[in-house]
């Protein structure tokens, strides 16, 4: 569960749906990595927040690939403040960016806490519940070719018995 905290709090997608898909399979709780997923992203957004709260700029000037997307954040925040917070964590290349670009505005650290935490809510229940889901529909998948490997070990069977008798017989 730390690993999963962890890498929610750095960017996460892919690690929570994998962390979802290993709940499927009984190797951790859905609950306990829904509630660590959130946890990681909402006080990973936070930390980010006040990275930009309290450094600015500095931040992007010192880590130029995240100033490189810190742009098209601040486009999108500026058109779409409320909409852009609650939205961020599922885009793509504005993960980190987009806090840290949040807290160099005037958006208030309240307005900021709430929609985070809801946002980070929707997208731990989301990520993880789609890992869920794929394990869920993997596990269907599988049976399947595992009927149809049976079908077909038993066609070759058949097939080859046929041949052997028919051999047999021409003989």
């Amino acid at each position: 569960y730390v690993g999963i905290f962890l890498w929610a709090f750095i960017e996460g997608e892919v690690g929570m749906v994998l962390a979802g898909s290993l709940a499927h399979q009984g190797y951790f709780s859905y609950k306990w990595v829904a509630v660590t997923a959130f946890m990681g992203g909402f006080f990973g957004d936070q930390f980010y927040f006040w990275l930009g709260r309290y450094y600015g700029n500095r931040v992007f000037d010192r880590f130029p690939r995240i100033g490189v997307r810190a742009g098209k954040a601040r486009d999108l925040l500026n058109r779409y403040s409320t909409l852009f917070i609650l939205t961020n964590r599922f885009m793509y290349g504005v993960r980190i960016a987009g806090p840290i670009v949040v807290g160099t505005t005037h958006i208030s650290s309240r307005k900021f806490l709430w929609l985070n935490m809801i946002s980070a809510i929707v997208w731990a229940v989301t990520v993880t519940g789609l890992g869920f889901a794929f394990a869920e529909a993997v596990g269907y998948v599988v049976d399947d070719i595992h009927r149809a490997e049976q079908l077909l070990v038993g066609l070759l069977v058949t097939v080859g018995i046929g041949y052997w008798l028919y051999q047999r017989r021409r003989r």
